[in-house]
């Protein structure tokens, strides 16, 4: 956990080289794109072109030809064949976790507490055998001796097939040969080849940094070919089709020269580097994590570059009309997909630098910065489509004021010139509006950000898997409800994302739709786990966390949900199991009892953690008392804390506090003190056709306020 949430990271030399080669980064790619026009944008010939004239090389010339040398290379280290490594550590692991199953299926067999069907029905659920229930039926069935050899056998055709050379495209042929190695007869040979089967495992492998290495070593090997153009030698001639090997000869001979004006390049590079310095200055100051997403910032130099291309390309020479291209588009995805203050300062610059573009024109900078700042406040935090359209609209009002602004102070004004800027206000305003809305959810899927449109899809119950939650696991169903309550209210008070936590928090149980009975909240009559050694029961229970994961990738979930159910345990010990194996077996490895984790990286992880811990805790108590329940809830984010499941996110101590708080309010609602009410006596009807009263069948039962 650190101490504050933002610093600026130029402590150490990698974040300075970060910060260096980004500024240099772009740098570059806004010069290139402001200043090409200064370059040589047309050269006399290009690939494919005819020739104009018949052209001879001026003077004698040796040269090195990067396109023979380049071929050369290439068909030498297309003649390196392949490296393949096998590897023998998978044989050792794939026959220890023979091993493990069949520790484990002789318990299962040996227990004289179960039934034959609830022995089957554990055999069926073992995540890691894949028996179906008739073979199953079998396995339990077989006598002990018969059971013995079926181990022996089991094992040793693992061994012998995985000590040959599997690799993943003989698997298929490598599993039909399976029954032709077992000895033993009948239905326990199909439960040996069903055994093995499943745990035959490719092993070997391309060896792609040594077939890389050989391949480069034989490039290497391959000297330059250096060739010459002799005085006088014809390179093209009259309607020949250029070719890059003739284009490499007149670059040889000089005939692709062209000046460049240094000085205005020079110009363009120093203002582009001071833009750049202060934009990456902003990022290293107050968004420090940025700095370290090479994908984030790929995207914001992405959408920044388009923003000045579009302005390079549509501006110049358009006057009035030029004010239609929605420069605001770009500080409003800036907004959306990345942060507010970015957008921000991205919107500056980007005005900055159309100014130069256009000559200087104070008038397009302020049309640029007002209208780029009204989109990046309008869309902050916008959690529903219309959003983006009214603030379009809004767009369109700031870029017409402005405007008129402008031809007021220049007495340069008339009714036509009037509808003319107004008719560009709202070209501007709804343009800029439908480029949001229609490249924001494309940027998010591609740069792995996920936007407030997706969670709220997300958190639709219509949604597929929240249907299949609250069917298959309804109990895990509204325990993540009432997460999702408590962490939406601790983001609200430390700046996490509300949204964010909510959606998580309704996903991050989602793995237990695959074995619900597994888990407390799921079961009604019975709990399975008592008749299933610690071992069994805390693979099942850890292994929610990795279905979980496996669930929201299949169903294309967002990234930072998929960290969430990833995170949501940290690295933290099924406790209970632990201590029942330690109480039943002498030798217990707390690591097989352990979350894979990792621990939370983000806030929005960690609050969904202390979340679940809380509402768990609380509600498996029996005391609901106020302070019961705020004892418990000091407890539980003491202990993770303690734990230093908190040490990799960016809570503070202060935090830690508000969400202590904010869990104790949400709480204190759900579990309030409820009023009993007086039986009421049901009225006494009259029979309908007069004489004695109706005897009444029943009374209204006791209630509660709730």
């Amino acid at each position: 956990m650190q101490s504050s949430r933002t610093h600026v990271p130029l402590g150490n030399i990698r974040q300075v080289v970060r910060f260096v080669s980004f500024v240099l980064l772009l740098t570059l790619l806004l010069t290139s794109v402001v200043s090409f026009q200064l370059l040589p944008s047309r050269f006399q010939l290009r690939e494919g072109e005819v020739s104009p004239e018949t052209i001879k090389a001026p003077e004698r010339e040796t040269y090195i030809s990067e396109l023979r040398t380049r071929e050369e290379r290439d068909q030498a280290a297309a003649r390196v064949p392949e490296i393949i490594r096998y590897d023998s550590s998978i044989a050792v692991a794939q026959v220890g976790k023979l091993a493990d199953i069949l520790r484990r299926l002789t318990v299962v067999r040996e227990n004289t507490t179960m039934s034959l069907d609830q022995k089957i029905d554990t055999v069926v659920k073992m995540s890691d055998v894949y028996l179906p229930a008739n073979l199953s039926k079998t396995l339990v069935e077989l006598d002990g001796s018969t059971w013995t050899l079926v181990s022996a056998d089991a094992t040793s055709v693992l061994r012998d097939v995985m000590s040959d050379n599997v690799s993943a495209d003989e698997l298929s042929t490598v599993r039909q040969r399976i029954p032709q190695a077992v000895t033993v007869q009948g239905q326990a040979a199909s439960v040996v080849v069903a055994l093995v089967a499943n745990l035959v495992r490719p092993n070997t492998f391309l060896d792609a940094s040594a077939t890389d290495s050989a391949r480069q070593r034989a490039r290497d090997e391959v000297a330059p070919v250096r060739l010459t153009v002799e005085k006088g030698e014809t390179i093209l001639r009259d309607g020949e089709i250029v070719t890059a090997q003739s284009l490499e000869r007149l670059a040889a001979v000089g005939l692709l020269r062209a000046g460049v004006r240094w000085e205005e390049l020079f110009g363009v590079a120093l203002l582009m580097l001071g833009l750049s310095a202060l934009l990456t200055s902003y990022i290293a100051c107050f968004l420090p994590r940025l700095l370290d997403n090479d994908r984030r910032l790929l995207l914001l130099a992405f959408v920044l570059l388009s923003g000045v291309l579009a302005t390079k390309l549509v501006v110049p020479g358009r006057d009035i009309y030029a004010y239609a291209l929605p420069l605001a588009a770009v500080p409003m995805l800036i907004s959306t997909l990345l942060d507010t203050g970015l957008a921000t300062i991205v919107s500056a610059v980007l005005a900055m630098i159309a100014a130069y573009i256009v000559g200087g024109s104070l008038e397009f900078a302020a049309v640029a910065f007002l209208s780029g700042m009204m989109g990046t406040l309008g869309v902050w935090q916008a959690q529903r489509m219309n959003r983006y359209f009214l603030t379009g609209a809004m767009i369109s009002l700031v870029v017409f004021g402005t405007t008129m602004a402008f031809q007021l102070l220049g007495h340069d004004y008339g009714w036509t010139k009037i509808g003319e800027y107004a008719l560009v206000a709202a070209v501007h305003g709804a343009l800029a509006a439908a480029l949001t809305v229609g490249t924001f959810t494309i940027l998010g899927h591609i740069f792995g950000i996920t936007t407030s449109i997706q969670l709220l899809e997300l958190a639709d119950p219509n949604q597929p898997l929240l249907r299949q939650l609250l069917t298959e696991a309804p109990g895990t169903y509204y325990h993540s409800l009432i997460v999702g309550n408590l962490a939406e209210r601790a983001a609200q008070v430390t700046g996490a994302n509300p949204l964010l936590v909510r959606v998580g928090a309704y996903y991050h149980d989602i793995g237990k739709v695959h074995r619900p009975s597994f888990f407390v909240e799921n079961q009604f009559d019975y709990n399975i786990h008592d008749f299933l050694d610690p071992v069994a029961s805390a693979e099942t229970i850890l292994a929610h966390v990795t279905d979980g994961i496996a669930l929201a990738r299949r169903h294309r979930l967002p990234t930072r949900i998929i960290e969430i159910i990833a995170q949501h345990h940290g690295t933290r010990l099924v406790t209970y199991f632990y201590h029942r194996a330690c109480e039943q077996m002498e030798q217990v490895n707390s690591e097989d009892y352990r979350y894979p984790g990792p621990r939370p990286q983000t806030r929005e992880s960690a609050i969904v953690m202390l979340a679940d811990s809380v509402e768990a805790v609380v509600r498996a108590s029996k005391e609901h008392s106020p302070e019961q329940v705020e004892e418990l809830v000091d407890k539980v984010v003491m202990e993770r804390l303690l734990e230093g499941e908190l040490s990799e996110c960016d809570l503070t101590l202060r935090d830690l506090t508000s969400i202590r708080e904010a869990f104790k309010d949400v709480l204190r609602g759900v579990f309030h003190p409820r009023i009993k009410y007086p039986e009421t006596p049901v009225p006494v009807p009259l029979h309908p056709g007069g004489g004695a009263p109706l005897e009444p069948e029943s009374r209204f039962p006791t209630t509660e306020f709730r």
